[in-house]
């Protein structure tokens, strides 16, 4: 995370998880379910880490982002995290925002977002945090709808992963391009590719969400700042966006065979490390319940015919080679003339008289 001027300053949380789901885990690599919401992490972490380098611009609130793996499992790292995370970090965060599927695969053309939340706006800071973000869409010139949906303890699987804060009574609210959440089977597609991504569209909604969040950190100065501008100094990098959704579009991140140690997230941990303050690891098992069997990967051989003119031309010539050995048999053995009574009508039988 980024740590604020204060040692006791509030916290504002900034999560998604990096992994996909599949039919065909060699073929997972999920590019806007959620390499999307990893993309958009990556790169507001790169320009939060710019804001706060410079000494005279460090706000108060601390900023934590957390990348998790097995979101498509029940979100089992982020449920991980919420377990063993020290109390004052949980006490300490005032606001939680899950990107998830930020991009559309099925329909890559659409350029609008939805706040998902469980805790209805009656408390007055709860309703200035879906403002903050709902403003920032519209300097962005995005449309964004906001849905209020309460928690379905009964349901095995949670929509969405601020469902899990929620549960925890932490304010938390998920922005996404879907208006349901898919996970799991829904969500699972091979064809989630890097062509469905929307490079522009992601870059404005990191923008949304850093001017969100930066209208927090500045509110005390009571004018309206646009930091993260197209174009600024702030601004999300698109050749740092298009390089990460290469990356993501052609690496399978399916557990358990995505790799502890792969390179993908050795990159990852390498960005949070130069533009945050401190970045750490944590391992955890995945749960009993989930049984995976074989490999993600498997050879397919494929091996071309030859097509039916092929095959007609093949009996042809073996009726003509069966032809002529019958001829050669015939002819050897009882003469052209037994061969040519074989064209000649035999003679007819006449009538007898009474």
């Amino acid at each position: 995370g980024i740590r604020a001027a204060r040692s006791n300053a509030p916290t504002i949380a900034i999560t998604a998880h990096y992994d996909t789901f599949a039919a065909a885990p060699g073929l997972a690599v999920g590019s806007s379910d959620n390499g999307s919401g990893a993309l958009v992490l990556l790169a507001l972490a790169r320009m939060f880490g710019t804001l706060y380098a410079a000494p005279e611009s460090v706000p108060n609130p601390n900023i934590l982002f957390l990348l998790t793996g097995a979101g498509e499992l029940d979100y089992m790292g982020l449920k991980h995290w919420l377990k063993t995370a020290d109390n004052r970090v949980l006490d300490s965060l005032e606001f939680v925002i899950c990107l998830d599927t930020l991009s559309d695969w099925a329909n890559p053309g659409a350029n609008e977002l939805y706040l998902h939340y469980s805790k209805p706006p009656k408390d007055p800071t709860v309703q200035k945090w879906y403002d903050r973000v709902e403003q920032a869409a519209r300097k962005e010139g995005v449309k964004l709808t906001q849905l209020h949906k309460k928690v379905n303890l009964a349901s095995p699987q949670a929509a969405w992963g601020h469902e899990h804060f929620a549960q925890q009574k932490l304010l938390a609210a998920t922005l996404s391009a879907v208006q349901w959440s898919r996970k799991p089977y829904g969500a699972s597609s091979i064809l989630d590719r890097p062509g469905s991504l929307n490079l522009t569209f992601l870059a404005q909604t990191a923008r949304v969400v850093g001017e969100a969040i930066s209208m927090r950190l500045f509110e005390d100065q009571g004018q309206d700042l646009h930091l993260f501008k197209p174009g600024g100094a702030l601004d999300a990098s698109m050749p740092f966006m298009a390089q990460w959704a290469s990356l993501f579009g052609r690496t399978p991140r399916m557990p358990p065979y995505f790799g502890r140690d792969s390179p993908l997230e050795g990159a990852m941990m390498g960005v949070l490390k130069e533009h945050t303050t401190k970045a750490s690891k944590l391992a955890f098992p995945l749960d009993k319940s989930y049984v995976f069997y074989g490999g993600d990967q498997a050879q397919l051989s494929v091996f071309k015919t030859a097509g039916a003119v092929f095959d007609l031309a093949l009996f042809g010539l073996v009726l003509t080679y069966l032809a002529a050995l019958f001829v050669s048999i015939r002819v050897l053995t009882q003469g052209w003339k037994s061969f040519a009574d074989i064209f000649v009508a035999p003679p007819k039988k006449g009538k007898k008289g009474r």
